[in-house]
């Protein structure tokens, strides 16, 4: 008989034979971006000192102390876009989001699609994370320190500020969220619901772990439910992968060194 379970995979970022290098954390919205879109930003960079997530994308370094625009991000010398972790923030056709997107999502006016989620129509908002893709491309040789990007988007104005609220309460660094009254609008293979800012995060995850600060959670998709149910014969509840940070944790050197901080990154796998 299957047994409902919530598992949590913990992942503790050890930080040994680290240095302490340190890079900057910039904040993006496209010059275009709505007035709800700025308000959320402004959140953002209001919390820059405070929130655990902004000050470990600034390790060694700080968050810069005013929003920037993704086209002068995209007008950088490709060496300076990949030495700083970019938080960018606004609708996905912005054509810096565009470049650093996953492939995981399309998100159109009519339809939002996330892979593991399905097909959805509602105030939804996407929020992926991974290395900064500028510091890993063929034209830099060889990186200083690890950066990172995160991108917070949706598919209308207030989706984006949802998703904004769900990375400053829950430190969501991968997720679909969405708002009351959303929709599927068709089956997909791996459907699984989104997460809601209602749904309360489990008491068994705890903001720290002996010194070690919560920096990142990224609830399950769907093939890693089922994957669970295949292997361990249960069906998990709810199933979160957390990560836990501190300083040095993304600095280690070497070719060893540099699996390590990719693995300790704020991605989903």
């Amino acid at each position: 008989m299957m047994r409902n379970q919530t598992i949590y995979l913990l992942v503790l970022l050890f930080s040994l034979n680290a240095y302490t290098a340190g890079r900057n954390l910039v904040i993006c919205i496209p010059p275009d971006s709505s007035p709800v879109i700025k308000a959320a930003a402004q959140k953002l960079l209001a919390a820059r000192n405070s929130h655990p997530t902004l000050r470990a994308l600034a390790d060694g370094g700080k968050v810069l102390s005013r929003l920037y625009h993704t086209i002068d991000i995209l007008k950088w010398p490709l060496d300076k876009r990949g030495k700083y972790s970019l938080l960018l923030v606004g609708m996905p056709n912005d054509p810096l989001i565009k470049m650093v997107w996953q492939q995981e999502a399309e998100i159109t006016p009519k339809e939002t699609f996330v892979f593991g989620y399905g097909y959805f129509h509602g105030t939804l908002g996407y929020i992926e994370s991974d290395r900064n893709p500028f510091l890993h491309s063929p034209g830099i040789r060889k990186a200083g320190v690890e950066t990172q990007v995160v991108t917070i988007s949706g598919n209308s104005p207030e989706g984006v500020s949802l998703a904004v609220q769900s990375f400053l309460k829950y430190r969501y660094t991968n997720v679909l969220i969405a708002a009351d009254g959303w929709t599927r609008t068709r089956p997909s293979l791996l459907d699984r619901d989104p997460v809601t800012l209602s749904q309360p995060l489990p008491s068994a995850i705890r903001p720290k772990i002996n010194g070690w600060e919560l920096i990142g959670i990224t609830p399950a998709i769907q093939p890693e439910y089922l994957a669970i149910k295949n292997h361990l014969g249960i069906a998990p509840k709810r199933v979160y992968r957390t990560k836990y940070f501190a300083t040095g944790a993304w600095d280690k050197t070497g070719q060893i060194g540099a699996f390590e901080n990719y693995a300790a990154g704020l991605h989903r796998r």
